[in-house]
């Protein structure tokens, strides 16, 4: 049996694709950018297996095993096996686990982690040496995005003439901006009421507005865009990025019937934001907003202001206790509330309101990130002894609860009662399925 166990981190459209031009290939109308994200943070981890003894290619999301695979999963494994010189590939079937460590179609671009790691895990098990490009316009037919996350920094996906030339290029590497970073706002975690491809056909079928957004207006956005990554300018960054997502939503209203992807708490994060850029001593934005297909905010900002913009939100957002939050290592961030200068504080007690309060229930603190990477064995969520999904030991499953309490929540007494709450329950709940 030969297991491979990889991770690609999702991604974060600073100009929005919205649309298809072939909804069968996954080409779209217009041409986008996004940034990627920290892989150590915000990821889908897939471990596939590969064995003469397995019957069919199953595959397990979550915890659960789909009773049917997704016919895009099907015709991308298809068109990897293909890339293959190998004919013991061709005839093969896969076991293939995945989870995300985060929401999942909730608008934070989980499907083109999920993709991107899909594609470039079966790459890496079937041993291809093939251009990222070339894996790109595979990832992209699963889910149009996925085809940016198999680079990292920013990325611009070319709209293309035809299938093979609308592929994913990369435009600046992860290093090219390292004081940039992204706050995520969950403000909610369940599934979108409508997908992104419903919506897509519902706009290009409905819209007024979207033709004259593809053809007039992304063009020079593209352009513009990174130029003002390149140069690490974020006042034109922010600037351009949140007039992007306005428009993209607008579509969405345009749309008949319309749809409506932000709740109120997006809406009122939106307000936040520009009431506080409008303090700036200097006039320059120290925080930018983008919403994908989904409620939840991610707001760009840089290192200088990190610490000040989450203590921000903190105040505006959380109910009795903080909004717990996880963080890239690389950024060394920790909470301080010493980090509100008088204004921003005053600002933030002005806006905010007991119906927004536990409007945000967590944070992803991200830096800009790399791309796909191989992991260690010891990472593999697949067991060899059977091919499996494998399961952790209870000890281990208990500490990884405790370590995650204490990654993600303020310290404090009531932290540390409340990973001993969750570790009991989850040791008693455990002792009724497994011998310890």
């Amino acid at each position: 049996m030969k297991v491979v166990t990889c991770a690609s981190p999702t991604n974060i459209a600073v100009i929005k694709y919205w649309g298809k031009e072939n909804p069968v290939l996954n080409t779209p109308l217009n041409s986008s950018i996004s940034v990627t994200l920290d892989p150590t943070l915000l990821y889908a981890k897939t471990t596939i297996a590969a064995d003469e003894s397995f019957s069919d290619t199953r595959m397990w999301l979550n915890g659960q095993e789909l009773s049917q695979l997704p016919s895009r999963a099907i015709a991308v494994i298809e068109l990897v096996k293909a890339l293959s010189d190998d004919p013991k590939w061709h005839k093969m079937h896969f076991h293939i686990v995945t989870e995300n460590s985060f929401p999942t179609g909730a608008g934070l671009a989980s499907s083109a982690a999920g993709y991107a790691s899909l594609v470039y895990t079966l790459a890496q098990l079937l041993d291809l040496r093939v251009p990222l490009d070339k894996l790109s316009i595979i990832a992209r037919q699963g889910s149009g995005s996925a085809c940016r996350s198999l680079f990292g920094g920013l990325v611009r996906w070319d709209k293309g003439t035809n299938s093979e030339s609308s592929k994913a290029v990369p435009v600046a590497d992860a290093l090219s901006w390292p004081e940039l970073c992204a706050v995520i706002c969950v403000v909610n975690e369940r599934e979108k009421e409508t997908s992104s491809t419903f919506g897509m056909q519902m706009s290009k079928r409905t819209s007024a507005l979207l033709p004259f957004r593809t053809s007039q207006i992304v063009p020079e956005r593209m352009s513009m865009m990174e130029s003002a990554f390149l140069k690490k300018d974020f006042n034109q960054f922010g600037k351009i990025m949140m007039q992007d997502s306005n428009q993209f939503h607008a579509i969405c209203l345009d749309t008949q019937p319309p749809i409506f992807y932000m709740n109120a708490t997006s809406q009122h994060i939106i307000a936040l934001i520009h009431s506080y850029n409008n303090i700036s001593e200097d006039g320059r934005l120290r925080a930018a907003y983008t919403f994908d297909a989904g409620p939840n905010a991610v707001v760009y900002t840089t290192r200088e202001y990190l610490e000040e913009l989450v203590e921000l939100l903190q105040l505006v957002y959380s109910g009795h206790t903080k909004i717990p939050f996880q963080a890239s290592s690389s950024l060394n961030f920790r909470m301080d509330s010493t980090a509100l200068q008088p204004k921003v504080r005053k600002l933030g007690d002005m806006m905010r309101k007991a119906s927004f309060r536990n409007g945000i229930s967590r944070f992803y603190i991200s830096c800009v990130g790399s791309g796909p990477q191989k992991l260690d064995e010891i990472e593999s969520l697949i067991d060899e002894k059977n091919g499996l999904p494998r399961r952790l030991p209870v000890k281990e499953r208990v500490n990884r609860i405790m370590e995650w309490s204490r990654s993600v929540y303020s310290i404090g007494l009531g932290t540390v009662i409340a990973a001993a709450i969750i570790g009991s329950l989850c040791m008693r709940k455990l002792k009724l399925n497994v011998q310890v």
